[in-house]
């Protein structure tokens, strides 16, 4: 049973709560409002709050095992790692120390306020520690009340940690079982949940990586995604040939439907472009942006791997699914002679021809 499927199982020991206030503009960064005693929550809030962690930790395109990059005193891991072991006051005390460094992260005010959750959790067939940090921002609600056919409705302000997944953020930190290798890797798994992570940016870095410091640079979905993002943005902005641009795209998605079980950048580059200038350019702003070899994992792009697009100016798209698009669709780019178009006629198939202005796959002005 992995440690996401022993997420329901786990006991919750205690629970710390810190208000994080946003960042105003003569400020630093956020600030935090410490409360002087562990949260005092009744069984049916403690389900609840574990429910919504176990319900996000399943959510496969929005959480993610990473690595602990940052381990030195002071650090999230360092802080937690003797949780398991503190009097209530010590752990309280910590909890304190990881709100102001979650406060600390916080450096833009676009980041609004909400609750700095501790939940201190043990596995009860192992007694290994289990700690879960959560980010909830405010919300609010309409309440519903009934009394005598009488409805009323009711503003519920500051509400947190509800059904809306994208105003928090969760970081886990799990002891393994029976681990015996060197800290922290080896012995500790950590991950995150962020719902606002999506298919053109990264998980909150001011979250993953400078509060809890975390790496996210072998994980095999980020970085399948990122991979394929940056090459299909770099043949756009440097391929100007059209014939030679679809040869790119078409290579890239070879590459991320392969058997293979890691993608190399550097070498997908030397394979694909035969120009010294734009392998140093490919070189210097998409290789140096990602590992040396990924974990291929298209779960973040399986959608786009199954369905293929074109397109083109004024957002008008030619696509439909991949394994048949090259033997249904024929895409003459401009200035390219018209009697591919007509080869197979003949055949017992009716096709429709469609003019469209613009050249495929668009690029950005210069």
């Amino acid at each position: 049973m992995t440690i996401i499927q022993r997420l329901p199982l786990l006991t919750v020991r205690r629970v710390a709560l810190h208000t994080i206030i946003e960042k105003g503009n003569n400020d630093t960064c956020a600030t935090v409002e410490h409360d002087q005693e562990l949260l005092s929550a009744s069984d049916e809030i403690i389900t609840m709050l574990l429910g919504r962690v176990v319900e996000a930790a399943g959510r496969q395109t929005k959480s993610f095992s990473l690595e602990i990059a940052h381990s030195q005193q002071g650090s999230f891991f360092d802080l937690c790692e003797p949780i398991k072991t503190q009097t209530d006051q010590e752990f309280l005390r910590t909890s304190s120390q990881l709100a102001e460094k979650l406060a600390a992260a916080q450096t833009h005010n676009r980041i609004p306020s909400g609750y700095f959750v501790m939940l201190d959790c043990s596995d009860p067939s192992t007694q290994l520690g289990q700690y879960i940090v959560i980010k909830a921002e405010l919300d609010e609600v309409i309440h519903v009340t009934r009394e005598n056919n009488v409805t009323r409705l009711e503003l519920l302000k500051k509400v947190f940690f509800g059904s809306a997944k994208k105003l928090y953020k969760i970081g886990m930190l799990f002891e393994r079982p029976q681990a015996q290798g060197p800290l922290p890797n080896d012995r500790y798994e950590c991950i995150l949940f962020d719902d606002q992570f999506n298919d053109d940016k990264k998980p909150a870095e001011y979250f993953y990586s400078n509060f809890l410091g975390y790496s996210i640079d072998r994980n095999g979905k980020i970085q399948t995604q990122r991979f394929e993002r940056l090459v299909e943005s770099f043949g756009r902005d440097h391929i100007s040939d059209d014939r030679r641009l679809q040869d790119w795209v078409d290579a890239l998605r070879v590459e991320l439907r392969s058997q293979d079980s890691l993608i190399d950048p550097m070498s997908f580059g030397h394979r694909h472009l035969h120009d010294r200038d734009l392998e140093d350019q490919f070189l210097a702003q998409v290789v140096s942006q990602l590992p040396q070899a990924i974990p291929k994992d298209t779960s973040l792009i399986s959608r786009r791997l199954n369905q293929r697009k074109v397109d083109f100016p004024d957002k008008i798209i030619v696509s439909g699914p991949s394994d048949d698009f090259d033997d249904k669709v024929k895409i003459i780019p401009p200035g390219e002679s018209l009697d591919p178009l007509f080869e197979e006629e003949g055949e017992e198939v009716t096709y429709t021809y469609i003019r469209i202005a613009g050249r495929p796959y668009p690029r950005k002005r210069r």
